[in-house]
């Protein structure tokens, strides 16, 4: 384990974890269990972000009924970022926040199961560090990907470690491990949701999330871009960024001069300056290979980099003591796959969305998109209770590509995601397709926002 580790040992289960991270837990006097919190889940309901108080209700859902519903049920609906471990008896399930923001990497060996938060960990616990099959992928000359490489569906960078997926929980039983879906859970019917109430909803739900979820003694960043979420988490809580006196940021590489983030810069600039907030900008340049940061780096993620010289960046610009809130999570409600050819409800169809490149067609990536599905029991019929491409986004894309990003920040500053919590996510995916596809939530919010 790293240096200066803690080290927890409940119920059976050894937990060693950097002193910084927030870990809570609650051992029953009278139930042959435990909770164990790892980061910071908010419960909107009770509108409260007191681990202990989060624990002790997780416990009550363990103890209620012969199975486990009424615990599903309760941390579906919890926001923040965070692992929970529930022990039952022999039983221990893992579940993760509304995203998967905090991954978890896990293997099973004849030492019982060995989970982490980087797969480098697990693959090194268990003396298992090749990663010939994910080098393989990410390396083949037909995958050809401008913004950057990732992994295809729940692929972990080591052979033999595996990633837990959004909307999915692990359960651990006598040395076997099964990876099984809860949200949405079986019998589960989607709401016709107005879209004036979901908007309301949302703007409601960022500014508890704000208000619960962050350390008020801490510097406060946010990204800042010409993006529709971008704008309504601005419009939506600028009486609490203000009183944060937070600080917006973009970055754009001033050699390069894409023309992407050229424009993310110059909306942003205007966006902060009539918002009356403090505004960073930085300069993305390469990562420095020599430099401290990119040794801890290379050390920290073997097998694949996401964006090494976006970290670095984050690392020499911002607090190290600071909170970075990044707004990434509801383009999962306003369609980001919108191809919607029914033809394309299979493995060969999620791997076009996985890359327009011709690796679509690789025989070796269908098949292992194939065992996705299995893996993650995702319903690939028509009539499946939420589209299997919004799914497959959320729960590929966002637990894989965007987790991978948010443990790279991490090495710079605290991560927050104010959109992670299906009390966002789940009423803007059960609008109409059309309004949907045209941010009609956001709209209003918007022209609330702008007629106050």
């Amino acid at each position: 384990m790293p240096r200066g580790w803690e080290h927890l040992s409940i119920c059976g289960l050894d937990l060693w974890h950097d002193e910084r991270l927030p870990v809570e837990n609650y051992v029953s006097d009278d139930f042959d269990g435990a909770a164990i919190l790892i980061g910071t889940a908010i419960d909107s309901d009770l509108h409260s972000s007191d681990q202990r108080e989060i624990c002790h209700t997780l416990m009550e859902a363990a103890r209620s009924g012969s199975d486990f519903r009424a615990l599903d049920e309760y941390v579906t609906w919890l926001g923040g970022r965070f692992v929970i471990l529930m022990v039952n008896g022999e039983t221990l399930r893992i579940y993760g926040d509304a995203t998967a923001s905090r991954s978890c990497f896990w293997a099973v060996t004849e030492r019982g199961l060995i989970a982490s938060s980087h797969s480098t960990l697990t693959a090194r616990a268990i003396d298992a560090v090749a990663t010939d099959r994910s080098r393989s992928f990410l390396n083949h000359p037909d995958y050809k990907s401008p913004a950057g490489k990732w992994l295809p569906g729940a692929m972990a960078p080591h052979d033999a470690v595996s990633m837990i997926t959004a909307n999915c929980v692990l359960t651990v039983d006598n040395h076997k491990a099964k990876h099984s879906r809860f949200f949405p859970s079986e019998g589960y019917s989607p709401k016709k949701r107005d879209a004036i109430e979901t908007a309301r909803q949302v703007e409601e739900e960022l500014n508890r999330q704000l208000e619960l979820g962050i350390d008020k003694r801490k510097p406060f960043y946010f990204g800042l871009t010409a993006g529709w979420d971008s704008r309504v988490f601005l419009k939506a809580t600028l009486d609490r960024l203000h009183e944060l006196n937070a600080i917006a940021f973009t970055y754009h590489s001033f050699e390069k001069n894409p023309t992407h983030s050229r424009n993310d810069l110059v909306a942003a600039s205007h966006l902060a300056v009539a918002s009356d907030l403090r505004f960073l900008v930085m300069d993305l340049k390469p990562s420095d290979k020599s430099s401290r940061f990119r040794k801890a780096y290379a050390k920290t993620f073997t097998g694949w980099a996401r964006f090494p010289a976006l970290a670095e960046n984050f690392y020499n610009e911002l607090d190290h003591d600071g909170q970075v809130a990044i707004l990434l999570g509801p383009e999962v409600g306003t369609v980001f796959y919108r191809e919607r050819d029914p033809s394309l409800l299979n493995a060969r169809g999620l791997a076009a969305k996985f890359t327009q490149s011709s690796f679509a067609e690789n025989a070796e990536l269908v098949c292992y998109l194939d065992s996705y599905i299995d893996y993650t029991q995702l319903d690939m019929s028509e009539h499946a209770i939420f589209h299997p491409f919004d799914l497959f986004y959320w729960e590929s894309r966002l637990s894989s590509w965007a987790a991978g990003g948010y443990a790279e920040y991490e090495m710079a500053a605290d991560v927050i995601l104010p959109f992670n919590t299906r009390r966002i996510l789940v009423p803007m995916l059960e609008q109409s397709f059309e309004e949907r596809l045209s941010k009609r939530v956001y709209k209003i919010i918007l022209d609330k926002i702008d007629q106050q």
